[in-house]
């Protein structure tokens, strides 16, 4: 058997992150996607997209917005070749984490030398079990109110615009900062706000950079899906069954993204782990509290800011995670 292929991100483009009633949410997931994909495209100039393997784009696919053909509408909005092939998945809020890590596998395994993997949401209602899923985390794991509070007080960066963001309203440059009234469950937990936006990496092979001219940011090494007895920790099943197939643990990760589905979460995740969720290795680009949480856009963001930071030396490695009861987690390193 072959040595799996190693696989980089290579680029990343991603749209603002808007909130419920803002201006991008008129605009189509397929248009929100194309302009992620034509920035990529733009970046990488001396790419021959007629051998683009796959689109694989993470979408709730109950939205009726967010068709099953989303990737394949969204190629053809950017110019891409028609031969394209698009794939969409769904694992909720772990929907663009899972769609970055098909596109490596398939890279991995052999099956292509490059692929865009993304996703993309619009703000929408709130899944009625969200609050249910989450009750108990409080008290499970000791958070306290206090620690809920700063969580959501202190992560949060300043509205920025990002060299790597694509926007079509002219008048949005910058993420729109998730509203300070968050929802608030009757444990005192506050909830990550539903939210809009797209965005997209770029994988490719050692042979794939060679052939387009690209420049990696990070290199992929590995994921892993994991489900949990209880439920908000997700992430950690997984992010521990990943650190055990690569023979590491959580702090020789120097970087933790992950996509909260509410501060008590976010808190509960990292103290399972061994994080401190009030450091500047945990989320330093923000947190889905306060930037809103584009569900199936959201693992692909961390993945993209992961790879960023990484290529930018300001981590050696990197952990990207997703999910309530199942969760998905994914590593990167410096190349």
């Amino acid at each position: 058997m072959t040595a799996p292929r190693r696989v980089f991100v290579c680029g990343y483009a991603r749209t603002p992150i808007d909130q419920a009633g803002g201006p991008l949410g008129t605009v189509s997931l397929s248009e929100l996607v194309a302009l992620t994909l034509n920035a990529v495209q733009r970046d990488a100039s001396d790419a021959d997209w007629t051998r683009l393997d796959q689109l694989i784009l993470g979408s709730r696919l109950p939205d009726t917005s967010a068709p099953l053909s989303l990737p394949r509408q969204a190629a053809k909005l950017a110019g891409l070749p028609p031969q394209v092939p698009g794939l969409c998945v769904d694992r909720g809020c772990a929907s663009g984490l899972d769609a970055v890590i098909l596109g490596a596998r398939q890279i991995q395994c052999g099956e292509g030398h490059l692929v865009l993997a993304g996703g993309a949401d619009h703000a929408g209602p709130r899944p009625p079990a969200a609050e249910a899923r989450l009750a108990g985390i409080m008290q499970a794991h000791g958070v306290t109110q206090s620690e809920i509070d700063r969580f959501a007080r202190e992560a949060h960066p300043p509205a920025r615009v990002d060299p790597r963001t694509v926007s079509p309203a002219p008048a949005l440059s910058a993420d729109v900062p998730a509203p300070p009234e968050m929802t608030r469950t009757r444990e005192g937990d506050l909830l990550a706000p539903m939210a809009t936006g797209a965005a997209v990496v770029l994988l490719a092979s050692e042979q794939g950079i060679a052939r387009h001219g690209l420049m990696p940011l990070a290199e992929y090494l590995g994921s892993a899906t994991a489900a949990a007895s209880q439920a908000g920790v997700g992430p950690v099943a997984a992010t521990e069954k990943l650190c055990a197939r690569l023979g590491l643990v959580p702090h020789d990760f120097d970087l933790f993204e992950m996509a909260a589905a509410s501060a008590a979460q976010a808190v509960a995740v990292c103290r399972e782990l061994g994080f401190d969720p009030f450091s500047e290795q945990v989320l330093p680009e923000g947190s889905t509290l306060t930037l809103g949480h584009p569900a199936a856009m959201t693992g692909a963001r961390l993945v993209g800011e992961a790879a960023r930071r990484v290529g930018d030396h300001k981590a050696f490695r990197a952990l990207a995670s997703a999910g309530v009861t199942q969760g998905v987690a994914l590593a990167l390193r410096r190349v």
